[in-house]
């Protein structure tokens, strides 16, 4: 899918959502504060109307769940063609953003579940009503790893076990690979064109995002007033104190502790990416801005760069990660569910592997965590209220993620002496300097060419 195309649509999509959520807001919080919200017609609205827009739009989320899940696993497993020509280089960056994800969804959860025992945030909804049979009872660590592997992947796949429709994509796709290339070809360019045509199915049912999230916050705040908005301030805080944290100590001691680089250097250099990637809200659209960065200003061989820096605009989800974690439990307290441990691990392992070959298209990652929600029984309906703040938070995700991309790619280059130190340690007014004076010969070579 083109590049500008998916800007654009991210771009009219997340106006398109704050509008239908302050709209919502305007109307249906004074309703649902006061005896209005017992008046025939505003009930007859929220049954018949604001229910069903809502579920609907719901219900095409759960649709996309599994094809998304399928299409993006193999396409970036099965796409890893130089894994054996560059083995060292790519199963350390590999390893880096697995292990990366790990920590953000880890730091996230527990982040999310110290806030909630020491502040709260608050039951204010009340459980659909297929919500009581929805909750899962996940069993114990041996009942979760019990269902990794299925006894019958149709069965699994009516049955939505994630966990089991994820290890046999994995699978199926490192088979698909070592059996030969003329076959990894094949099923990379099946895959390719699948996953394409799941990524415009996606496209399509959210341009119903914002009608479907008016729905949804309608009957939210019919039911539950101007408290239901109260709990996001937690939210949104947990969040960005884990994005901050992640961003700058996770990262930070990768470039200092495997990379043997200053972080400080890294990050005053990671200036132009962050502000790209914060504008454009998608780590595909700034992979041209992030290889130049890491090529030109901290010194990694562009035959390392062109590996890993496109590699983690597909795997590297750890901005994602980390929201996917803090939703889990924001709605888990709000619907006043609780979560056993192994519901948790059960987050890490489901959201680790879909982030493989998630889409840098709005609406993948909502539907990644639609996935984790139904994995763990928490009602789907709870993403309506996360969707009021993610258009701001999404940018700040993607800024997070190519940080990730640049730090790995950095620190592996150095463990495979493939970075220059002169050019990582110089500043970066000097190499800016030594680029305006490379450009200004070039174009005077060309005037007196002309």
């Amino acid at each position: 899918m083109d590049v500008r195309m998916i800007q654009k649509i991210k771009a009219d999509l997340s106006l398109q959502i704050v509008t239908a959520v302050l709209l919502a807001a305007f109307i249906f919080i004074p309703v649902g504060s006061t005896s209005l919200a017992q008046n025939d017609i505003i009930l007859w609205l929220s049954t018949n109307i604001f229910a069903l827009g809502g579920s609907l739009f719901m219900n095409g989320l759960k649709m996309l769940i599994i094809p998304l899940v399928i299409g993006g696993l193999l396409t970036g497993i099965v796409g890893m063609s130089d894994l054996g020509k560059m083995k060292n280089l790519a199963l350390g960056t590999i390893g880096l953003y697995l292990m990366t994800t790990i920590i953000a969804l880890a730091g996230a959860l527990g982040l999310s579940l110290l806030f909630d025992s020491l502040i709260g945030f608050g039951q204010v909804m009340q459980l659909p009503e297929s919500g009581a049979v929805a909750v899962k009872e996940t069993g114990g660590l041996a009942a979760m790893f019990a269902n990794v592997i299925p006894e019958n992947i149709i069965v699994a796949l009516v049955e939505n076990n994630m966990l089991g429709v994820i290890f046999f994509v994995v699978m199926f796709g490192i088979a698909a690979v070592q059996v030969s290339e003329e076959t990894r070809l094949a099923v990379s360019d099946a895959a390719n064109k699948f996953n394409d045509i799941i990524l415009r199915l996606t496209v399509m049912i959210m341009k119903f995002a914002p009608f479907g999230i008016f729905c949804l916050m309608a009957n939210t705040f019919i039911k539950n007033g101007v408290q239901t908005l109260l709990p996001l301030i937690g939210y949104v805080a947990v969040l960005l104190t884990m994005l901050l944290l992640h961003c700058f100590i996770t990262y930070g001691a990768i470039v200092k502790f495997v990379g043997g680089l200053n972080p400080v250097i890294f990050f005053s250099k990671m200036r132009e990416i962050w502000l790209f990637g914060f504008s454009t809200g998608s780590s595909s659209a700034t992979i041209p801005v992030t290889m130049e960065t890491a090529e030109k200003r901290m010194g990694v061989k562009p035959s390392s760069a062109s590996f890993t820096i496109p590699l983690g605009a597909t795997i590297n989800m750890d901005g994602t990660a980390c929201m996917q974690g803090a939703a889990t439990i924001f709605v888990a307290s709000i619907y006043g569910i609780d979560l056993t441990m192994a519901a948790l691990l059960t987050v890490v392992v489901t959201a680790t592997m879909a982030s493989i070959g998630t889409a840098g298209v709005r609406g993948a990652g909502i539907v990644m965590l639609s996935m984790v929600f139904h994995q763990v029984g928490l009602p789907i309906e709870g993403i309506a209220l996360l969707l009021a703040v993610d258009p701001i938070l999404d940018m700040i995700r993607t800024a997070v993620n190519l940080t990730g991309d640049t730090a790995v790619t950095v620190a592996v280059a150095k463990r495979n002496n493939m970075l220059d130190e002169d050019v990582f340690n110089t500043p970066l007014d000097v190499l800016q300097a030594k680029e305006a004076e490379a450009d200004a010969k070039i174009a005077n070579t060309r005037q007196a060419h002309a």
